[in-house]
């Protein structure tokens, strides 16, 4: 297996910005997952935390892997190809999240959304497999067409919820794991993945709800699940 990513995703106001890069410092794996539209709100930060966490970027002149989680009315302005170009400017991944809605529309319904994976080439594109979405997501997106596209395994629709099994990722496509993971459980899950996976298979896991405390989200956490992954795939510190 080939790791990529550990992705958590849900920094907000609250999370310190150059304890963020810090550990992409020590962690070239770490990625983290912004939500947007940019709410102030707990896992939804503000475009004031957004705009310093860019400016400490560029000052520092460091690189954090970056991917932005479209949600909501940031969601529907995406698709209808209306997102400014500089909210997704240093990301290098987009995820359209759908929160297990069903989106099964008729092709010619869906040209907005062929149109915006055109138009980020540049960028992976990330679908979630929920369940409710996999039909519409296998039957119209060409992975031949569109080699950009990823799919992320999350039944739980980012409840935190770890499945009973995940499932086997698509050959030809990026694939990535979600759902309950976390520091009590990461250890175990890696070392399936390591043991069950093609040798050559890229994948990535996400975290949100687990690496919180008290609502919160907690740097510790995030700390701590980097040095399982990095000991477990790689065996070693740093990589």
């Amino acid at each position: 297996m080939t790791f990529k990513y550990m992705t958590v995703t849900g920094a907000d106001d609250d999370t310190n910005i150059r304890g963020m890069i810090e550990l992409s410092k020590e962690y070239n794996f770490l990625e983290w997952g912004l939500l947007f539209p940019l709410l102030g709100h707990p896992r939804f930060p503000s475009l004031e935390w957004f705009k310093k966490l860019k400016e400490e970027v560029k000052q520092k002149d460091v690189k954090l892997n970056l991917s932005a989680h479209l949600c909501f009315d940031m969601l529907d302005s995406a698709l209808a190809n209306k997102l400014a170009e500089d909210y997704l400017k240093g990301f290098n991944r987009v995820q359209l999240n759908f929160h297990g809605i069903d989106h099964f529309w008729l092709k010619d319904e869906l040209e907005p959304l062929f149109k915006f994976i055109e138009t980020n080439a540049n960028r992976k594109i990330i679908f979630q497999f929920d369940g409710v979405n996999d039909k519409w997501i296998l039957e119209y997106l060409d992975i031949n067409k569109y080699p950009n596209i990823q799919y992320l395994f999350d039944t739980s629709s980012g409840a935190g919820i770890l499945p009973n099994t995940f499932p086997m990722p698509y050959s030809g496509v990026t694939c990535g794991f979600a759902g309950g993971l976390g520091p009590d459980n990461l250890k175990d899950v890696v070392t399936t993945f390591k043991e069950t996976l093609n040798p050559t298979k890229s994948f990535w896991i996400d975290m949100e709800t687990r690496v919180r405390t008290k609502g919160k989200f907690d740097l510790n956490k995030v700390a701590q699940c980097a040095e399982i992954v990095a000991k477990t795939v790689w065996g070693r510190h740093p990589i």
